[in-house]
């Protein structure tokens, strides 16, 4: 059974509202929260991984949740559940590839 929740986020970006409900989220389905790769103060566990290792991770994850361009392509490629947190820095280029996504189908 794979009980873990992926929080795959820039250094310094997860807001303390953010932080409350991924925590929420994680402790509703009884699962720890690990981040890879960056380190994020609020999560269970912190992996740091070589790429190959990090995928293994991504792929057995029950959840993902990400600020990033690449969690998100992963989880799609992957097909794990889901959320991407938009940025002002980074809301078009995730716009896109997630309406690229949705209009695939």
């Amino acid at each position: 059974m794979i009980d873990y929740v992926i929080v795959y986020a820039y250094s310094g970006r997860i807001t303390d509202e953010e932080t409350a409900a991924i925590q929420e989220f994680a402790l509703k389905r009884g699962k720890k929260t690990l981040s890879i790769g960056v380190r994020q103060a609020f999560t269970d566990e912190y992996i740091c991984v070589d790429p190959f290792t990090m995928l293994a991770y991504f792929i057995n994850a029950d959840y993902v949740i990400t600020d990033t361009f690449y969690g998100t392509v992963f989880s799609i490629k992957y097909q794990i559940p889901f959320a991407t947190i938009f940025r002002e820095s980074n809301k078009e280029k995730l716009s896109d590839l997630l309406l690229s996504f949705v209009f695939q189908k």
